[in-house]
């Protein structure tokens, strides 16, 4: 507008588009695809009379940005490491006969120096290189839960579960996120008719141990031998979502560790502080009741599901058939939270059963390390106080799924709450499938879903039985006669 109004008059009128293009322009742009506008193109003046013409029609939509996983080196088979051993070992000694050969031979008196070679230009110099340096292969570190991994290496490793388990494990995509990365889960069925449990993790980016204890459940939820976590593991279908905030958890891991939002930039504000969304306050439940500024760790965002990754989890969710139980995984607050988390004036209608479920999940948790979880509403039991537009008050109030709850795990302490060390992560895990156990077996004797049979009763038999002893004679009783031997 300044470049408008301080234009001379005598500069030529530029022909404006027609308002049916600018109207369809304007529909193209929708914020389901996150498409910023891209800046007019210049204009060429051609004439003594000043009559302008277009340069070009308004440019195409942008591409959604993408950014995938490099894909690992393919695993080698024995015959193939046996060929490049052979190799190498050949050309070892080819370097060693030349070697030989040359200290045989006399040596020749120096040569004339040739003439000056022309230098090869800048450009092939540059090529050379290029071409000299090969690129290293990746190669993803295999998850044993004695670190944090990255967001490549959990995805890595979904691949392989899913080679291994390919008839019980399968993957599904929620769709990508607004830097274009993939947001990825697993299905894990063991048999047809279970009723669902959904889990996301990382829905805040500095939260790693999440991510990891849900990745540590699905290994034991596959692989334990235990007879409880077998029964847990059957009786129900479970969709884990090992990272949902995948922009801010891989921003987390390579620039700011304490880092919360998403990465999605606010209008108008340049600060890094200010990019970014609390997806956890963007859902379509009691959105904006409390409002935050862009520039806060709690910003919900400009509307309800305004974000790309919370739009495509709504969507998702509406797919699964007989979702019965939600549960957000979060860190450090060592608790179990219920519904309602934006007031303290009233409870919902299921109250009492998700503080039953609750209160099962904490008593099976805590006999391994004695560590002890509280339980109770959100908005009472968290030091945050009051705060809205949460996954799990959306999932109870608007998907109607009946137990949905927030597991806090336990943080480092007051002063570095994130920041669990890398000792802690199996026994967190372990405790988390615990919880668990109990948390499923609860939720089966509501009737919510198919409850989750007992194990069968055994007789316990001492290592050591005592003889028993004969029954005493009474003096009535008749005695045997004693037989008399004769000569």
């Amino acid at each position: 507008m300044a470049d408008e109004e301080n234009a001379p008059e005598e500069e030529a009128k530029v022909e404006a588009p027609e308002e049916e293009d600018a109207l369809k322009e304007g529909e193209e742009d929708s914020e389901e695809d996150n498409q910023e506008e891209s800046p007019e193109e210049p204009q060429e003046v051609e004439g003594e009379e000043g009559k302008a013409k277009p340069k070009a029609k308004a440019k195409a939509k942008a591409k959604k940005p993408v950014i995938d996983c490099p894909k690992p080196e393919p695993k080698k088979t024995l015959k193939q490491f046996q060929k490049e051993r052979e190799k190498e070992k050949e050309e070892k000694l080819k370097q060693k006969e030349e070697k030989e050969k040359k200290k045989k031979t006399p040596e020749e008196p120096p040569a004339e120096e040739p003439p000056p070679e022309e230098k090869p230009n800048a450009e092939e110099s540059k090529k050379k290189k290029k071409e000299k340096i090969k690129k290293e292969p990746v190669v993803y570190r295999r998850l044993d839960w004695t670190f944090y991994p990255t967001l490549c290496e959990i995805y890595n490793w979904m691949d392989v579960i899913i080679e291994k388990r390919p008839k019980i494990v399968t993957d599904f995509e929620i769709g990508r996120s607004y830097e274009g990365r993939l947001i990825r889960g697993l299905k894990l069925s063991f048999k047809t008719g279970n009723k669902a449990i959904f889990i996301e993790s990382n829905i805040h980016a500095r939260e790693w141990i999440t991510s990891s204890s849900a990745t540590c459940m699905v290994m034991e939820l596959l692989f334990s031998e235990d007879p409880d976590v077998r029964r847990t593991a059957e009786g129900i279908d479970w969709y884990i979502l090992p990272v949902f905030n995948v922009d801010g958890f891989v921003y987390s891991q390579e620039k700011e560790r304490l880092w919360r939002k998403s990465r999605k930039p606010s209008k108008g504000k340049k600060t890094p502080e200010c990019i970014g969304v609390d997806l956890n306050r963007n859902f379509n439940h009691q959105w904006g009741l409390i409002k935050h500024e862009p520039c806060s760790e709690q910003y919900g965002g400009t509307a309800a599901e305004s974000e790309p990754e919370v739009k495509q989890l709504a969507r998702f969710i509406g797919t699964i058939t007989d979702l019965k139980v939600y549960i957000a995984l979060h860190a450090a607050g060592q608790a179990v939270i219920t519904p309602w988390s934006y007031t303290k004036e009233e409870l919902p209608e299921g109250h009492k059963e998700m503080m039953e479920v609750a209160k099962a999940f904490v008593e099976s948790a805590y006999p391994r390390f004695r560590t002890r979880y509280i339980y109770g509403a959100a908005a009472e039991i968290l030091n945050v106080g009051e705060f809205c537009g949460t996954s799990t008050d959306w999932a109870y109030a608007v998907k109607n799924i009946p137990i949905s709850l927030g597991i806090e795990l336990p943080g480092k302490g007051r002063n570095k709450p994130f920041e669990l060390p890398t000792e802690s992560i199996l026994r967190v895990s372990i405790e988390l499938l615990d919880g668990f156990v109990g948390l499923i077996k609860a939720v089966g004797e509501l009737g919510i879903i198919e409850k989750i049979p007992e194990p069968p009763k055994k007789e316990i038999k001492p290592k050591y039985e005592r003889p028993k002893k004969a029954p005493k004679t009474t003096d009535e009783e008749e005695k045997p006669e004693s037989k008399q031997v004769t000569d």
